[in-house]
Parts: structure tokens; C-alpha cells; sequence
């Protein structure tokens, strides 16, 4: 009997263009690990970036990998009723208004929500939670520029549901660092960014 012997998965940090061994490596995925999960990410939403050129992409030479993370919200479930970020609102508010104004045109009735009947009321809370176009996407980039720079990208995506080609929002970091140490100090200081506070707040009712 023959043991077939597997091919090592390439790791999610591009260690071939960096002078960092693969445990250290190792270490710094885990700390951008660790980040994703504080902001609310769960671990199967977790992956690696690519990094490596293949058929049909080509990766950024800046790019030597990383973390990148995704969740999802209904923005007509939303808690308060909005995200908290300026441009995602507006768009909240612009599509909140599409639905109505659609919604009273197909039932040929008045776009004042307040002279509807409670059973057309219902029926428009239906209208609004179906489909897919309804999808409010997180997202977060980690991603390694050299053995120690670190870009960090979070976007808050309500445009062009469910594919959301375009980001509302987007709050951005760039950071270096010597040590692991050091990394995991400033990932612990951008936690306590009041913008970053709010994605985080919104995490919690994320999927």
C-alpha cells in the first residue's frame, strides 16, 4: 500500500516574498485572527486573501497576503433602524423610500404610509423583506504590504445589493510594526476607534 502524500496548502501570508520564517508567520495570522473575532466575526467567515497570481487573477505585488473577513445584515431589520455611518444611512434612506414609493404604485394606492390599512401595512413590511437586495455587507481586509506593514480595510456595503460592487463607508488603517508585540498593541488601539466601535456594534446582529 501506497500513501499518497498531500499537497501543503499555500499559507495565507505570501512568506516566499518575505524574510519571516512560518512560525512567526503563524503568530501574525493568528493576531489578525484574534481581531477579526473581537469585532464579531465568526470563525467560518474568516479566510485567507489571495495573494498568489493564478488563471483569471492577478495579484496586487504589494499584496503578500492576510485575513479578510465577511458578514451581513438586513437593513430592514436593522435594531435603530440605521447603521450609524453617514453614507450607508443616506443610501438606507434613499431605498426605504424606493420601496415605498414602489410599493404604492403597484397597489395603486397613496405614498402616505399613515393612510395605508394595517393589512396594506403588512403586506409592505413583507414587500420589504423579500429578496436578496435587502443584504447590508461587513467587510474587513487585513492585509500584509511587507514583513512589517499592515493594511486594514472595513467597508459598510448597502449599494448594489446583494452584490455590492461599491462600499458606502469605508474606514481604513495603515500600520507597521516591529514585533508581534507591537502589532498586537495597535490592533488593540484601532478596537477603541470610535468608527471601528460602531462596525463593531453592528456586528452583533450580523451572520
Amino acid at each position: 500500500m501506497h500513501l499518497v502524500k498531500t499537497k501543503e496548502k499555500p499559507h495565507n501570508i505570501k512568506i516566499e516574498d518575505l524574510e519571516m520564517s512560518k512560525e512567526y508567520a503563524d503568530q501574525i495570522e493568528s493576531e489578525l485572527s484574534d481581531f477579526l473575532e473581537d469585532l464579531g466575526f465568526s470563525k467560518d467567515r474568516i479566510e485567507g486573501l489571495e495573494c498568489r497570481s493564478r488563471d483569471g487573477f492577478s495579484a496586487y505585488s504589494h499584496n503578500k497576503g492576510g485575513l479578510g473577513a465577511i458578514s451581513y445584515l438586513d437593513r430592514n431589520s436593522l435594531p435603530n433602524g440605521s447603521l450609524g455611518f453617514k453614507n450607508a444611512d443616506a443610501t438606507i434612506e434613499k431605498y426605504a423610500d424606493m420601496d415605498l414609493k414602489n410599493f404604492a404604485e403597484e397597489n395603486s394606492i397613496s405614498e402616505d404610509y399613515n393612510e395605508w390599512s394595517e393589512e396594506q401595512q403588512n403586506a409592505f413590511s413583507e414587500y420589504q423583506h423579500n429578496g436578496e437586495e435587502n443584504s447590508i455587507l461587513l467587510s474587513v481586509d487585513m492585509m500584509l504590504n511587507s514583513d512589517t506593514e499592515l493594511n486594514i480595510r472595513m467597508c459598510v456595503c448597502v449599494k448594489e445589493a446583494p452584490y455590492h460592487r461599491q462600499y458606502d463607508d469605508l474606514i481604513e488603517f495603515n500600520i507597521e510594526f516591529k514585533s508581534l508585540a507591537g502589532l498586537n498593541q495597535k490592533l488593540n488601539r484601532i478596537l477603541k476607534n470610535r468608527d471601528v466601535m460602531k462596525f463593531e456594534q453592528n456586528m452583533r446582529d450580523a451572520w
